[in-house]
């Protein structure tokens, strides 16, 4: 009984990831054939990125409670620099616009699916490392932790949109982004954009893990075995 369950809870976990993945690459390449045209295909590498923080967030647990903790860091890094690009998605409505090819409530229908795919694997890949912090950490650091690290990925998605930040840059351009940091904290008030959006995605991405958290509680209750 227990081995169904575990293997009923990999399924559905499957499925949460990549349910909206499937939906919106459809949509997408509905809109391909349709328009004969390869605009939003961008869209593809973005979720390919998002999918990617769910996979490291997946080893760096694997790894976890084992004696290895060079693979340990280097997939928690992992996690940490890439999770950014699973909220990121919210931010391509910049490229929305009425054009001849489709109709315009397409377009928006289908980016608000790549938009929701990137935050339910946000928000799967921040719980897969919010569950072990508990019991390594406790509850209250687990928290926190997990707080500022939302806070760092909205911040991350500013610098993503605006100053044209890759998850890469970290290592190819450490120089750059140490010095956009510096004169970003050293100097808020020439920020206003970059600390109202990094507010707005901090509510938004903690109010919408908030409810995938005690969503995700209510599982082992209503999915037991008799």
């Amino acid at each position: 009984m227990r081995k169904l369950l575990i293997n009923k809870q990999h399924k559905a976990f499957f499925v949460a990831i990549l349910a909206p993945s499937v939906g919106a690459a459809f949509l997408l390449m509905v809109r391909v054939v349709a328009t004969s045209t390869l605009n939003y295909t961008f869209m593809l590498w973005n979720l390919t990125l998002s999918l990617m923080a769910v996979a490291a967030a997946l080893l760096c647990a694997y790894f976890w409670g084992r004696k290895r903790l060079i693979w340990k860091l280097v997939f928690f890094f992992t996690w940490l620099f890439l999770l950014p690009n699973t909220f990121y998605m919210l931010t391509d409505y910049v490229h929305l616009g009425e054009t001849a090819d489709i109709n315009l409530l397409f377009d928006i229908t289908m980016l608000c699916l790549f938009a929701m795919a990137g935050f339910i694997q946000g928000c799967i890949a921040l719980y897969i490392m919010h569950v072990p912090l508990i019991k390594r950490a406790g509850r209250f650091n687990a928290h926190l932790l997990i707080g500022l690290t939302i806070l760092a990925s909205s911040f991350a998605v500013d610098m993503g949109r605006f100053l044209r930040w890759n998850s890469w840059d970290i290592l190819l351009h450490p120089q750059t982004i140490i010095f956009d940091l510096s004169d970003t904290f050293l100097n808020p008030l020439n920020y206003n954009r970059s600390v109202l959006v990094t507010a707005v995605f901090f509510v938004t991405i903690s109010s919408a893990y908030v409810a995938f958290w005690y969503g995700a509680s209510l599982i082992p209750k209503t999915n037991k075995v008799k």
